[in-house]
């Protein structure tokens, strides 16, 4: 949407700057300034997100991701699954808005940093999705299955059970790289601490 409004702004007034160099002409020029500047704030805001996520996963998981792999997980979110809501969750994975007990615990002094299946700490997001090792036998699960299910070695890391993503896709195709990512994107549908394994 906001593709469509900044791309419907008349094109005098799309300068590099963003605004035109001399004075508005007329009041719905002037409205169109206003718009495109907001629309153009938006967008760099946007881009600024993305970029603070990304940083906050690399800190928070020890990796760096490529430019190229960062994009595939973005795309992901698109194209994992016709499903609206685990696109939105896994919009809100990929963007860090899920608040875990970590960030909990800053914003309200009587939460605990303690991870509500391990009691381990700090309870951070990647803790919540992979780390924690009551997470452990399920995602040791999920790696026998769907190595089973597609014929291939799966090895789960971070990347495949945050983002869905296979690091080494040269040895998966495109359909078997969309099942995994719709596959390994189930679990974020469950409320943390609610994963439960059969022993």
């Amino acid at each position: 949407m906001l593709f469509f409004v900044y791309s419907s702004c008349p094109a005098p007034l799309l300068k590099c700057s963003g605004a035109p160099q001399g004075r508005p002409t007329s009041h719905f020029e002037n409205h169109c300034i206003r718009k495109c500047n907001v629309i153009a704030q938006l967008m760099a805001l946007d881009c600024h997100s993305t970029t603070k996520s990304r940083a906050g996963w690399e800190r928070e998981l020890g990796l760096n991701f490529t430019d190229v792999l960062w994009d595939k997980a973005v795309l992901s979110i698109r194209s994992a699954t016709p499903c609206a809501r685990l696109e939105l969750i896994q919009f809100k994975v990929l963007h860090r808005a899920h608040l875990s007990k970590s960030r909990l615990s800053e914003i309200y002094p009587n939460v605990t940093d303690l991870c509500d299946r391990c009691q381990g700490s700090p309870c951070n997001l990647s803790h919540m999705f992979f780390s924690c090792p009551g997470l452990q036998k399920f995602w040791s699960d999920y790696s026998m299955i769907m190595s089973e299910v597609l014929g291939k070695n799966i090895v789960i890391g971070p990347y495949i059970a945050i983002f869905g993503l296979s690091v080494d896709s040269s040895h998966i195709n495109s359909l078997q790289s969309d099942v995994l990512a719709f596959t390994s994107h189930i679990p974020h549908l469950v409320p943390s601490g609610k994963i439960r394994v059969k022993k």
